[in-house]
């Protein structure tokens, strides 16, 4: 008898043990990500001008996920719990930018977690003309306040019609400088400001007199 009890229990124990550790083991879920675009950002996806916003999540355990949306809901399946660090990008003209340094999530246990990601870029757009006719060349652009190892800035090249757009990374005040091809800098325009919640911002920029307009919406 009793070792039949003993044969019995062991029985049990072996199936329940596995059934115990899966309940007390990590639960991965659906991780929803609800994207809040500047105004900026949404005028560009409606234009075309943004084509895709790319939202990269990596673990501090090492795993990684990688989605295209043009929506402002994204649902991720199966992230694990624990902390993410999630960076943004937004594709335009073929080059994808990076828009933020990265945001910190902590996601629990569970069948689902919700989270708001917010994307605030200001897009710049425009075009360039030299004597009534498109510039060759590009625009570079630095924070007007700029600081030597804290600051930095890029260059962004005229498509064949003097046109450019691309995303500042922060609102403020810019300063935009038009090279020539063969590079020649032959304007600077000081202090053109951008407020977070701008609308897309479009200027034209007129050589030789390098006056900046903005144009009707």
């Amino acid at each position: 008898m009793h070792r039949a009890y003993a044969f019995a229990s062991l029985l049990i124990a072996l199936f329940l043990c596995p059934t115990m550790v899966l309940a007390d083991s990590p639960r991965s879920g659906m991780l929803v990500l609800h994207l809040d675009f500047s105004d900026s950002v949404r005028d560009s996806l409606s234009a075309g001008r943004i084509t895709t916003v790319m939202l990269a999540g990596s673990s501090t355990e090492g795993k990684r996920f990688t989605v295209n949306t043009t929506s402002a809901m994204v649902p991720v399946s199966d992230v694990g719990p624990g902390t993410w660090t999630i960076r943004t990008f937004v594709k335009m003209g073929g080059t994808l930018y990076a828009v933020s340094e990265g945001m910190n999530i902590d996601v629990p246990s569970g069948p689902r977690f919700e989270t708001l990601i917010p994307i605030r870029p200001v897009i710049l757009a425009g075009s360039v003309t030299l004597s009534g006719q498109p510039l060759h060349g590009q625009i570079s652009v630095y924070p007007s306040e700029f600081k030597p190892g804290k600051s930095w800035g890029f260059a962004v090249p005229f498509d064949g019609q003097g046109r450019f757009a691309f995303p500042l990374p922060q609102a403020g005040n810019w300063d935009l400088t038009v090279w020539s091809s063969p590079i020649t800098s032959v304007a600077k325009i000081h202090d053109v400001a951008f407020q977070e919640r701008d609308a897309l911002r479009d200027i034209k920029i007129t050589l030789p007199e390098a006056t900046v307009t903005r144009l009707a919406r």
